[in-house]
């Protein structure tokens, strides 16, 4: 090959290399573009984990029966053939109950709901006597029961099943209906912690597998105790069993609501949780909210929270609670009380006073719980509490050594359904510029429910970097009370005053100036007739010789 042949075909060479690395760098740059473009579409870290926007399994949460639920889960038919009626609750139904149990996270309180049949008593058109004679008709179907919890067992799986479903063991709880004497075994992986006796109670830990426990601790769990608490239940049917020598309806739950209805100082139950019980609350829900302090709004929270914002729209529950604190209103705690006692102080009717200083309104994305609500949309108010001299340090986790120094004030969030008209016309009038207005500083009485000590990134803490947040007390307001502001007299008599005001007092500066140039006329008149200091002495010493 020639020196030319060479050098055209290294040329040739050079030229596809240029090629070939043009091409790689515009396919980096459209690469880095591309990320970048789906980075800034991603939600901003504070609008993450919305409380709204859990979403199911498309299929489960558009599901019309619990038998296609169940399943969509992997649970059909094979698997119900064993809950055969009248037969003893056995090893085998144990495990489908399990399995059934480990469904139910998959499944929202909005989609039970909307798949529950109406409450089955002696007033309804499904009694408990017809679910007991027709259980083929009704099985796995839900039905809401309404009475008292009596009693508690433990029921441990087998560790091969356990191992499969992810826990190794649920609740038998026995319920005494209302109008009914035909009593009802629920099982259920959720119950208030107020219930079980001190013995059962243990630190919590981080659960990552199957916990193996002692013989003696499962010997002495599985021994039932007694409680009398009344609750409310959506059940699965299942089938009926006759252990006993008598007919009882076996169910599966997600959890068993508990509706508090006297104060215990044994089990922590305070006149909030009886009156917020009245109206529908599951006061178990407590449970889920103190494990979150500290945290943002996640799913965790979203059925306290909603639970709590339905009781306090415009109803006659919300008539009813607004009474009773017209007649004694909530107490107010001073901010370090949230701090300190966060967990005696949640689920508490509180009275806070600030101002406000800005208005959010916050989108309900979820359609079910847009029609638990009848609303699609909430609102947040921003609020400046006053803490007078003190100074507060807040740290959100070990790491932060410096923490966020607050004086003077503090800021909390508050929650609520519908805006007071004064705070609604503030807001049109800020983004109207009406009178030059800049600033929302309405101030407000609020009441209402302290839920949780939540985290969140503020303007503040954005400036230290995203590993820093704010700590503030969270409140859903049932009442909003906004303090009325100084009359401002249009009519012009107050201009006419002030010009008076103004006139009087030029009048009397007048007046005095006179008096005093007067004065001081008179006395260089008669400056030259007064006596001399020297001549007063003189007199003093005539008056010593007499």
């Amino acid at each position: 090959m020639s020196v030319t042949n060479i050098q055209s075909h290294g040329s040739i060479l050079q030229s596809h290399l240029q090629v070939v690395l043009y091409a790689i760098a515009i396919c980096g740059i459209c690469f880095a573009r591309h990320n970048c473009i789906l980075h800034a579409d991603e939600p901003l870290p504070w609008n993450q984990n919305n409380i709204s926007e859990h979403q199911l399994p498309f299929s489960i949460a558009h599901s019309t029966t619990a038998e296609q639920i169940l399943e969509i889960s992997g649970i059909g038919p094979s698997e119900l053939r064993f809950l055969i009626d009248l037969d003893p609750v056995v090893g085998k139904d144990v495990d489908t109950i399990g399995k059934l149990l480990a469904v139910f996270p998959k499944i929202s309180e909005s989609d039970i709901q909307r798949l529950t049949k109406p409450t089955a008593n002696a007033d309804s058109a499904i009694t408990l006597d017809i679910l007991a004679s027709d259980v083929d008709r009704h099985r796995i179907k839900f039905f809401t029961i309404r009475g008292r919890a009596t009693s508690v067992k433990r029921q441990y799986i087998i560790p091969e099943a356990a191992r499969l479903i992810g826990f190794n063991s649920f609740f038998w709880v026995t319920i005494k209906a209302t109008d009914s004497d035909i009593p009802i075994r629920i099982a259920t992986r959720k119950l208030p912690i107020a219930w079980f006796p001190a013995s059962w109670k243990r630190p919590a830990t981080v659960v990552t597998a199957v916990t193996k426990e002692s013989p003696a601790a499962q010997t002495e769990q599985q021994v039932p105790f007694e409680i009398d608490e009344p609750i409310l239940v959506d059940g699965l049917l299942l089938k009926t069993t006759a252990e006993n020598e008598q007919l009882e309806l076996i169910m599966a739950a997600s959890r068993v609501k508990w509706l508090p209805s006297v104060v215990s100082t044994e089990q922590h139950v305070h006149s909030s949780m009886v009156l917020l019980s009245q109206h529908g609350f599951d006061s178990g829900l407590l449970d889920e909210i103190r494990r979150t302090n500290k945290s943002a709004l996640g799913h965790n929270d979203r059925e306290a929270f909603y639970q709590i914002l339905k009781i306090f729209q415009p109803s006659s529950a919300l008539d009813s609670i607004q009474h009773v604190h017209q007649q004694s209103p909530p107490p107010t705690p001073e901010i370090v009380d949230y701090f300190n006692d966060t967990r005696a102080l949640q689920g508490q009717f509180v009275t806070v006073q600030g101002d406000v200083r800005q208005i959010s309104r916050v989108a309900i994305v979820n359609s079910k719980m847009q029609q638990r609500l009848n609303s699609d949309h909430y609102w947040q108010l921003d609020l400046s509490i006053p803490i007078g001299k003190h100074r507060i340090r807040v740290k959100t986790n070990d790491a932060d050594e410096d923490g966020i120094i607050f004086q003077n004030r503090f800021p909390l969030q508050v929650c609520v359904n519908h805006l007071p008209p004064e705070l609604e016309q503030a807001m049109n009038e800020l983004r109207q510029g009406v009178d030059g207005r800049k600033l929302l500083r309405e101030k407000v009485t609020v009441q209402g429910v302290f839920f949780k000590l939540w985290s969140y990134q503020s303007a503040l803490t954005m400036r230290d970097g995203p590993e820093r947040e704010q700590l503030s007390p969270l409140i859903i307001a049932s009442a909003i009370r906004i303090h009325a502001k100084p009359t401002v007299d249009k009519s012009g008599h107050g201009i006419y005053v002030a010009i008076a005001f103004i006139g009087a007092l030029l009048v009397i500066a007048f007046f005095l100036i006179r008096v005093g140039k007067a004065d001081r006329q008179a006395k260089k008149r008669t400056a030259k007739t007064r006596h001399r200091l020297d001549d007063l002495s003189e007199l003093t010493d005539i008056g010593a010789h007499e």
